[in-house]
């Protein structure tokens, strides 16, 4: 069999890759689409166009809703906020879907985010997914939320590992900080001690999809994990060995093994929804 010259070669590869590219592109089109689901979780499709790229794998890629009821959260199951959070996920996966990503023949969604996370309190309910792609956030490190990330990396040095110079597990990318960020942005007022002072506590917990599972409740990352830390501080705090309390919790984690309850309707949740929308866009 004759072989290729070198040249046609170059440009057959040339050419696989750039199919790649094209089949890997996304289409974030020229406005957002609207959201499918009833809890209108959607891209934050202006922090998407920032992205320099359309190659799906380099978009700033984040998915939330902002739901407001008409009486307290704290009264629904716990069962029933996974469940909503369950929802939130699904609808990402269907709100991704819109601007043409690839999905693999298992159903995997490469460019989507890996989590999505609840955030509840008084009123209210945050649902947020992780970020992924590209993480420019506008005006991030200049929050009470980046102060308190510096202190647990701080912390964990101090405390278990002075050696420690790769801080937060997953680069301060998650659900939860994710879902503080805008806690932060509807409420520029207020902070993270006044959500460590808070009493009863919020209400936090973060669901994903293992490869062949049904979606889960999964621990804050750096929880039980050795050498690691995470979210387990940002969220759950921290007490020294002898259980002296050097940084406060800031919410109450709903665990990994609850059922995630969705025969529900969302308007029979803390006497019906009053508004649903997104919390502005992390460039603004």
């Amino acid at each position: 069999m004759a072989k290729l010259p070198p040249q046609l070669y170059c440009w057959a590869i040339f050419l696989v890759l750039l199919l790649c590219q094209v089949l890997e592109a996304a289409d974030l089109g020229n406005e957002p689409k609207r959201p499918a689901g009833e809890l209108q979780v959607r891209l934050d499709w202006r922090l998407a166009r920032t992205s320099e790229t359309q190659e799906a794998a380099r978009i700033a890629w984040v998915f939330s809703t902002h739901i407001t009821f008409n009486k307290p959260v704290r009264d629904i199951p716990e069962t029933q906020l996974a469940g909503l959070t369950k929802k939130a996920y699904l609808e990402m996966e269907t709100d991704i879907k819109q601007y043409g990503v690839k999905v693999k023949n298992n159903g995997a969604i490469p460019a989507m985010p890996g989590v999505m996370t609840l955030l509840a309190f008084d009123n209210e309910i945050i649902l947020s997914s992780s970020i992924k792609g590209s993480n420019i956030i506008t005006g991030f490190t200049d929050t009470p939320l980046w102060e308190r990330l510096n202190r647990c990396d701080d912390i964990y040095q101090h405390y278990v590992d002075p050696e420690d110079t790769n801080g937060h597990k997953n680069k301060r990318s998650c659900g939860e900080v994710m879902a503080l960020y805008l806690y932060l942005r509807k409420y520029p007022n207020r902070s993270m001690e006044e959500l460590s002072q808070r009493d009863p506590k919020v209400i936090m917990t973060t669901v994903t999809k293992p490869a062949r599972e049904d979606i889960m409740i999964i621990k804050p990352c750096g929880q039980d994990e050795e050498d690691k830390h995470g979210c387990d501080l940002l969220v759950g705090g921290f007490r020294d060995k002898d259980g002296e309390e050097i940084l406060g919790p800031i919410a109450n984690y709903i665990a990994p093994g609850t059922s995630l309850d969705t025969d529900f309707e969302l308007d029979d949740l803390a006497g019906g929804v009053k508004d649903i929308e997104q919390i502005g866009s992390r460039c603004d």
